[in-house]
């Protein structure tokens, strides 16, 4: 029985381990088939699990004495193209929750350097005193300055950022992005306005007001000449607060450091690139 036992297995025999835990004189043979199939089963090895030396010398060796566990070289490979065409297991991701939004806070320090902070309610607000992320030291933040929502939109969640009529405002850095009457930018470390103007004539100070700005398709007055359109312009002022007015003459600019290719040119700004950004006219408005 010994010996038939070996040869069901394929393993060297060893007497101890199989006495403790298979073999007894009195075992019937309907059990003795049952115990085969079970160790038979047990032997089934997974290339996957294969693949990690360390795993298959533990499985091999685990509860089977000398057992040795075939090799992948002993084994029929998959074809190169159908293991090159095999798609990853996808990662598990909680559906049945809100999604989970991570804010890293980078103060001075690199990207290593952040501080992580988990967003797992639905509005996290941010200021200097009051909030649920509070900078004491930071006094150009308001007290109240901003808030992160997080929105249910058409089957899918959106984060949404909304400034909290802040006196500095909030800046992202974007690739693309509408300019309407009033928006402000930055491009290295000067602060750019951009002022839409009026179509029937210049105000006071030569631009539109934001009310007229969302009404410029409006019956004009009737005038015995008629009325000059006004080229938008750039307010563009400096860290040390001086300001400087600059029109846009075409419908295709650029702003930077580089006079020989640049038309608004940022004059001793080192985090200015050559060519920083490009303000052009398009069919729904300006970009």
């Amino acid at each position: 029985m010994l010996g038939k036992l070996r040869r069901a297995l394929g393993i060297s025999y060893n007497p101890t381990a199989l006495a403790d835990q298979l073999i007894n004189d009195s075992v019937e043979s309907s059990t003795m088939d049952h115990d085969f199939d079970a160790i038979r089963q047990t032997q089934t090895l997974d290339d996957s699990v294969l693949s990690s030396p360390d795993r298959s010398e533990q499985v091999a060796k685990g509860g089977f004495g000398d057992a040795v566990a075939p090799s992948l070289s002993d084994r029929k490979r998959p074809p190169k193209g159908n293991r090159k065409n095999r798609s990853r297991t996808p990662r598990y991701a909680a559906s049945l929750r809100t999604p989970v939004g991570v804010l890293a806070i980078f103060d001075d320090g690199s990207v290593r350097d952040a501080e992580i902070v988990r967003l797992r309610g639905n509005s996290h607000v941010i200021g200097r005193d009051d909030g649920d992320l509070t900078f004491p030291h930071e006094v150009l933040m308001s007290s109240r300055h901003g808030e992160i929502q997080l929105r249910r939109e058409d089957h899918d969640y959106v984060w949404h950022y909304i400034d909290l009529k802040s006196r500095n405002g909030s800046f992202f850095r974007v690739g693309k992005a509408a300019l309407t009457h009033g928006q402000e930018f930055l491009v290295g470390r000067h602060r750019l306005k951009f002022m839409l103007a009026l179509t029937d004539g210049p105000s006071h100070d030569g631009v539109a007001s934001h009310e007229d700005s969302q009404d410029l398709d409006k019956t004009q007055l009737v005038t015995s000449k008629p009325a000059t359109p006004q080229r938008p312009q750039l307010i563009i002022r400096s860290l040390e607060g001086d300001e400087v007015i600059h029109t846009l003459d075409r419908d295709h600019i650029v702003v930077g450091s580089d006079a020989s290719t640049c038309s608004v040119v940022l004059e001793d700004d080192p985090y200015a690139c050559p060519n920083h950004t490009r303000i052009q006219f398009v069919d729904n408005g300006w970009l």
